[in-house]
């Protein structure tokens, strides 16, 4: 476990494991004056250890989403800002994408779309980008551009509900999850970003999404009261239609997070109470559980969860130390997560 201090706050929002079997991480802290936020990229050894350690500023509060890393060794990260006398008020940000090169070095920084409320990056096998972009509008856009940043194509969604959720396939399809009217809707796209198919079913709202070239897996939560949940595990065909959806609270829980696949395609999923994490990992065919594990980890809240080469997971998110007062969190876990 690492734990990544400064002023007063930090946060890491993704995580990747880099070309060299280490780590990268970004998110933001708050800096020195507390009246803005800089976006932090951290790169560690494959044991956690900080190898340099990056902030990205301007005069606004600035929040780094997401991270990929080029074959070439440089990282792109995608990121939000919202000019300070703004924040208060919760008015409009605008989205920037951000070049970091091998070594931490910034390369180059560059204002994206404005009155966004989030931005994603995704990395395809052609060694192209794709930034997908929601809007306050309830627009949705999805662009592809080169390592470079230049613009390829871009196309605009009117999608009813909202997306949560973004994966690429081997091929360069892509797929969609989100919700609407408390129902899971998935959308697979082209690889030029054009409509397959959409389908609305299931119950809930979409949280988390795996993909493999047969199945499709969404997390959800279909609010009971104004402070109850119901979570569920829901499996797709290729084609988007409903194998099976299992309540959560036959396991045993009652809140659910985080969701991958595991090295022997099966799932696991991490579920965030506040004293700690429970690790469930459940066969891909039926949801039984096969492995149960769980880990003392008090006032802690994690934002991403991966697989490891090694067969283990790495989550990162944030650990509360007093009102107002965090740092950022990195845990790394075995197979089992121990």
């Amino acid at each position: 476990m690492r734990l990544i201090s400064g002023p007063h706050f930090e946060e890491f929002n993704d995580i990747i494991q880099t070309n060299d079997g280490g780590y990268a991480f970004c998110g933001y802290t708050n800096t020195e004056a507390e009246s803005e936020k800089d976006i932090l990229i951290v790169k560690t050894d494959c044991y956690g250890k900080t190898e340099w350690m990056q902030k990205v500023s301007n005069e606004h509060s600035d929040y780094g989403k997401s991270i990929i890393q080029l074959s070439t060794g440089d990282y792109l990260i995608s990121a939000t800002y919202m000019e300070n006398q703004l924040v208060a008020h919760g008015n409009s940000q605008s989205a920037q994408l951000i070049k970091i090169a091998e070594n931490g070095e910034l390369l180059w920084k560059r204002d994206e779309d404005s009155h966004v409320s989030n931005q994603e990056i995704r990395k395809t096998k052609d060694e192209n980008l794709l930034l997908f972009s929601s809007y306050e509008n309830g627009d949705y856009t999805l662009k592809k551009i080169t390592p470079s940043g230049n613009e390829l194509w871009k196309k605009t969604y009117e999608i009813v509900g909202t997306i949560t959720d973004v994966k690429v396939y081997d091929n360069g399809e892509i797929m969609l999850s989100g919700s609407s009217s408390d129902s899971i809707v998935l959308t697979k796209l082209s690889r030029q970003g054009d409509t397959i198919w959409a389908k609305k079913s299931a119950r809930g709202n979409s949280i988390g999404l795996v993909v493999s070239d047969s199945s499709i897996f969404v997390n959800s939560e279909q609010r009971k009261s104004n402070t109850e949940f119901e979570y569920f595990i829901s499996k797709f065909d290729f084609k988007g239609d409903l194998v099976w959806q299992k309540p959560l609270e036959e396991f045993g829980v009652n809140t659910s997070n985080l969701i991958t696949k595991t090295h022997d395609n099966h799932l696991l999923i991490v579920f965030n109470y506040s004293t700690g994490l429970k690790f469930l990992k459940l066969n891909s065919i039926d949801a039984t559980v096969l492995n149960e594990t769980q880990l003392n980890l008090p006032n802690s809240f994690f934002k991403d969860l991966i697989s490891t080469d090694d067969n283990g997971f790495i989550l990162c998110g944030r650990n509360r130390i007093s009102l107002g007062n965090s740092e950022g969190l990195v845990v790394k876990t075995d197979q089992y997560g121990n």
